[in-house]
């Protein structure tokens, strides 16, 4: 598949539908068919997306390709759902409220300092938090300090613990 054209097409369009096959290159089987959805971007948006590529590979000391910076002007999507009930128009609308929803919990995670994931195997004597509604809709942080005494620490009421953060949700 030439993108290239794939690309001209969509900016002439505005809008390009096409079905492709996904096929694994060791898979003897039929391969997997697809949709694609590709969208040229807006202006602002395709700016955005080039100083971006540009950025990320000047940061690996790598010559950005000249089809990175025309593929930054489009949003492409590959989905396996069905044309009649998903339409190109209902998709991308998915997509962006998707994509929102991950910014959300991008956002969430800095804010309260979940980044990391914490280790598979945690001690269950070992001093832990968690988040919790209370009676106002905000969420609280309670900590959990156990009576350990490896740990040197008392047992302690929760309700002195807690940290209120801000309102978030």
């Amino acid at each position: 598949m030439d993108l290239a054209e794939v690309y001209q097409q969509a900016a002439a369009k505005g809008l390009l539908e096409r079905r492709v096959v996904i096929e694994e290159p060791l898979s003897k089987g039929p391969g997997i068919g697809a949709r694609m959805i590709v969208l040229p971007k807006s202006a602002a948006q395709s700016d955005r997306s080039r100083l971006r590529v540009v950025d990320k590979n000047r940061k690996k000391g790598r010559r950005t390709h000249p089809m990175s910076l025309v593929a930054a002007d489009y949003l492409v999507l590959l989905i396996t759902l069905d044309a009649e009930n998903y339409p190109a128009g209902r998709v991308i609308a998915l997509y962006r409220m998707r994509w929102q929803i991950e910014l959300a919990f991008k956002r969430l995670k800095s804010l309260i300092g979940i980044h990391k994931l914490p280790a598979r195997d945690v001690d269950p004597d070992a001093p832990s938090s968690y988040l919790v509604r209370d009676d106002e809709e905000r969420l609280t942080e309670r900590r959990h300090v156990p009576a350990n005494p490896a740990h040197g620490t008392a047992d302690h009421d929760q309700a002195s613990c807690r940290n209120r953060l801000p309102t978030i949700l």
